[in-house]
């Protein structure tokens, strides 16, 4: 009787992921299929661009963002060039060599023995 389950389980299982198997081509088609038909219309595939509102130029928060862009640029560049004329490591280190002197070693003999 258990193989009988067993068996059943494994078919059940098997038919599932091709139920999803089947499901996800079918979608997959049907997507490539609208597509095929936009372009076979005419109509376009990328979305259309929003309408600009402001047909005498670039609009006040534009202009603003240009100009704190163009500031930011101006304070990089001052910053770049000082950065590069900046270097700390000119002198040699100075002073004595550490080196690592291990401590005394401890016996855990007293702490097995209590």
């Amino acid at each position: 009787m258990g193989y009988i389950g067993f068996t059943m389980f494994v078919a059940a299982s098997g038919a599932l992921i091709v139920w999803f198997w089947h499901r996800s081509y079918t979608a997959d088609r049907y997507n490539r299929f609208r597509r095929t038909r936009q372009s076979r219309n005419g109509l376009p595939a990328d979305p259309i661009p929003p309408v600009k509102r402001n047909v005498d130029g670039l609009s006040d928060a534009e202009k603003r963002r240009i100009e704190w862009e163009a500031k930011l640029d101006t304070w990089q560049r001052g910053f770049e060039t000082r950065k590069a004329a900046f270097n700390n490591n000119v002198d040699t280190l100075q002073g004595d060599k550490y080196t690592f002197v291990p401590g005394p070693r401890r016996s855990n003999s007293a702490a097995s023995s209590a």
